[in-house]
């Protein structure tokens, strides 16, 4: 897992992600949607806002929008956070060295053409 360290790398690398409004979020892999979450329920929470500020508890980073909702984001052992398909942290100690854009779990796509990804091969964000 990740230590508090490599999460803050990932809030500063969030930090590109504020005051852009949200057009689509990709989030159809419900194993990585963790606690019943549904991905219609993140849509209607995240598409047509913004991303106000970036944060940490530990090792979850929490991006909260303009409406006050807080989406909050695990990395496990192999997650990286991606904004703009750049990430703070380019290799993982025990992830692999391929940057493969099917292992994006869960996306957010901005109406500037750019996009917020997590992307994880294990899944165990």
């Amino acid at each position: 897992m990740p230590e508090g360290i490599e999460v803050e790398y990932y809030r500063t690398t969030a930090l590109r992600a504020l005051r852009r409004k949200i057009k689509a979020v990709g989030s159809e892999d419900r194993f990585f949607l963790k606690g019943n979450t549904e991905p219609e329920y993140l849509k209607a929470l995240l598409i047509a806002r913004e991303f106000v500020t970036a944060r940490r508890i530990g090792k979850l980073l929490l991006l909260e929008t303009d409406k006050g909702d807080t989406l909050g984001i695990r990395f496990g052992m192999t997650g990286r956070l991606l904004v703009d398909d750049t990430s703070s942290i380019e290799q993982l100690e025990y992830s692999s060295d391929r940057n493969d854009p099917s292992w994006d779990r869960f996306s957010v796509l901005f109406a500037d053409g750019g996009k917020l990804a997590v992307r994880d091969p294990r899944r165990l964000g």
